[in-house]
């Protein structure tokens, strides 16, 4: 099955974001990276419409290992708080 093509699943699409409390939201709102359109107002879809689905791979596996990096330094700050306490 074939996606419908919009700006937000474009892979030069790049979201805005509003903070909410401590978090963050996704917004209805954004602007096109293509190098051709950046900074230009376009009302319909254009012609530079690439699938996103490579660019949210390589996000999510950056996310993945970011957070096993982060789950080894806890580890190793656990550890030397840890042996403070002996």
């Amino acid at each position: 099955m074939e996606q419908e093509k919009s700006c937000n699943n474009c892979k030069h699409y790049s979201r805005y974001y509003v903070k909410r409390n401590i978090r963050f939201k996704a917004i209805d709102k954004g602007h096109c990276c293509h190098d051709e359109l950046f900074g230009k107002a376009k009302p319909e879809l254009c012609r530079n419409w690439e699938d996103n689905a490579e660019r949210e791979e390589l996000r999510e596996r950056a996310v993945k290992e970011a957070l096993g990096d982060m789950c080894k330094k806890l580890g190793d700050i656990m550890a030397v708080l840890s042996d403070g306490c002996q």
